[in-house]
Order: structure tokens, then sequence, then C-alpha cells
């Protein structure tokens, strides 16, 4: 009987490390830092963790110029960077309420998951 209390433990412990759980910390870290003071919000879905490395610098620069105007978010953001150009990134969508609106917005974040470098 002990062994499988064991085994129930290593498994809730490997689930609670994964790399999802990783980036959806950070994203909510980022999201609690950058939201503005008069927006009420919640986080409702947290989509696939997935990776790409067709998001060039240039397209950062147009999403963060764009998050800028985004009157739910502070107008400067503190972004973290790519370690090495064309580094691959992680995604993931997030679908939230702010100000009792839905909306969905997608974060990209560093390989590590460690800072959000972007998001649309």
């Amino acid at each position: 009987m002990k062994y499988q209390h064991l085994i129930i433990l290593l498994s809730l412990g490997i689930v609670a490390c994964s790399p999802k759980q990783e980036a959806k910390k950070t994203v909510k870290e980022f999201v609690e830092a950058s939201i503005s003071a008069n927006c009420d919000y919640s986080f409702n879905d947290f989509g696939k963790l997935d990776s790409t490395r067709y998001v060039t610098d240039s397209a950062l620069l147009i999403m963060r110029s764009q998050a800028e105007k985004d009157a739910a978010f502070k107008s400067e953001l503190k972004y973290g960077r790519r370690a090495v150009p064309k580094e691959q990134l992680k995604y993931m969508n997030v679908k939230m309420t702010i100000n009792e609106k839905d909306t969905t917005y997608t974060f990209y974040l560093t390989n590590d998951l460690k800072q959000v470098v972007s998001f649309k």
C-alpha cells in the first residue's frame, strides 16, 4: 500500500513541474505586472504549449507596438529577450476575461519558459 502512495506522489510531482505549468506561471506573473490598475481580469483557459521558429524579431517589435495600444495593459511593458536571434520560441493561447469581456491572447515565451517576449 505504501508503494502505491509513493508512485502517486511522484506522479503528482512530475505533473506539477511540467513545462505547461511553468509557462502558465510565467504568463500569470507577466500579466499581473503588466495589467492596467483599473482592469479587472481573470484567466479562463490556458491552451496547448507549442513552439515556433517563424516569429522574427521584427514581428516581435510589431506585436509589442500593438500591445502598447491595448488599454488593458500598461503602456511601457517589460519583456524578456531572446538569448539568440531566431531562437525557437514557445507560445500559448490564453483565454481571459478583462473588464467583463472575453478575449484571447497569444503569449510568446523564451525557450526556457522564464520570460514573455511578446504577446498579441
